[in-house]
């Protein structure tokens, strides 16, 4: 019953941070909190689960440079000292619905003009990071390589499949990260992404690798794969 209702919870937060990626974020942050304030809680730490959320939605983004609160309600949330002690907030009275509405709506409108311009400097320091420590590797049309795919082990333990799968042969390469492989002897292939290949440094050979080099040279690339679609889906088509 805790773990459902955990899962519930991790759900909630997720809406509360407009990341690429929240859900990840989100449960790394989660457990970082569990684990720091929630040690000695081992029956009923999912009592203290909405002092977390609360903690966590008023706490600046480091993505956005704001809180969840902000961007979701329009304003911060009144913690509990404030509602016992009086809060500071000078905002003026607002006379009407209509004039707290058209304040709220504008009010939101610049918090996210401001996240998106977080939001696009954070990516780009990302993507510099991560550019920084990447190593893009060359595959030659003919070698083997292994490729990481978790297709047909639904069934197996997640911490004992296997994350690379082949080895495969490389057929083709459209630009420097993506490749077109065959995976066996009946001619299955695949575009994949540079990211998901690793090269094969066995001894093993394939039988079918001579005929399926020969086929792709007869065949040829009059088309290129479509590379615009949702979810990196490539539609790849031959020349016939």
């Amino acid at each position: 019953m805790k773990r459902i209702f955990l899962l519930n919870f991790v759900n909630s937060l997720r809406f509360a941070k407009p990341a690429l990626h929240p859900g990840t974020h989100v449960e790394m942050a989660l457990l970082r909190m569990i684990k720091a304030y929630l040690r000695g809680e081992q029956t009923d730490w999912d009592r203290y689960l909405g002092c977390l959320a609360g903690a966590y939605r008023a706490t600046i983004q480091e993505s956005t440079g704001l809180t969840p609160n902000l961007l979701m309600l329009g304003r911060e949330v009144r913690l509990p000292a404030e509602v016992m002690f009086g809060s500071v907030d000078t905002t003026s009275e607002v006379a009407s619905y209509g004039e707290y509405v058209e304040k709220l709506r504008v009010h939101m409108r610049h918090a996210h003009d401001i996240a998106r311009k977080h939001l696009h400097a954070s990516t780009k320091r990302q993507k510099d990071n991560y550019d920084a420590n990447a190593k893009l590797e060359v595959y030659e049309t003919g070698s083997l390589v292994w490729y990481q795919t978790e297709a047909g082990q639904l069934q197996v333990a997640p911490k004992l499949r296997r994350p690379f799968q082949g080895p495969y042969l490389v057929l083709h390469q459209f630009s420097e990260l993506l490749y077109l492989i065959q995976l066996d002897a009946k001619g299955t292939r695949k575009v994949v992404h540079h990211n998901r290949l690793r090269p094969y440094l066995g001894t093993q050979t394939l039988s079918w690798s001579t005929r399926a080099m020969r086929q792709q040279s007869n065949r040829g690339h009059s088309r290129k794969p479509v590379t615009n679609l949702p979810f990196r889906v490539f539609n790849y088509k031959y020349s016939s």
